[in-house]
């Protein structure tokens, strides 16, 4: 799939839902939520760290009945146009530069307290 098409999936979807194990970081529940696709995620590992919990999305246990309530809620329509802007803003916020110059930051803040 080219980067167009999946872009356009991720327009299109209502909610994208990322469940996965042990994940370090979540590229993916980023660029959906740049498309202002709202993410459903793992509550454990880096996923829930992508999202902003009940504003773009939510991190739940992996389990099914936890991630229906978060699937349901994001169905009430003012609730999924509230998260579907907010992802947009908060996916297009991070990006390589913007990522790379928080570490220099945070290496910074360590170097002053070595």
């Amino acid at each position: 799939m080219g980067d167009e098409e999946l872009r356009g999936e991720y327009t299109r979807a209502r909610v994208m839902a990322y469940l996965a194990r042990s994940e370090p970081f979540g590229l993916a529940a980023l660029e959906a939520q740049a498309c202002g696709c709202p993410v459903v995620t793992s509550a454990e590992g880096g996923l829930q760290e992508t999202i902003v919990e009940g504003v773009t999305g939510f991190a739940v246990p992996r389990d099914a009945d936890a991630a229906a309530r978060a699937f349901d809620a994001l169905c009430e329509p003012d609730l999924a146009a509230r998260a579907q802007a907010a992802a947009a803003e908060h996916g297009r916020g991070w990006s390589w530069d913007t990522s790379a110059a928080q570490v220099r930051v945070l290496l910074a803040e360590q170097a002053q307290n070595a």
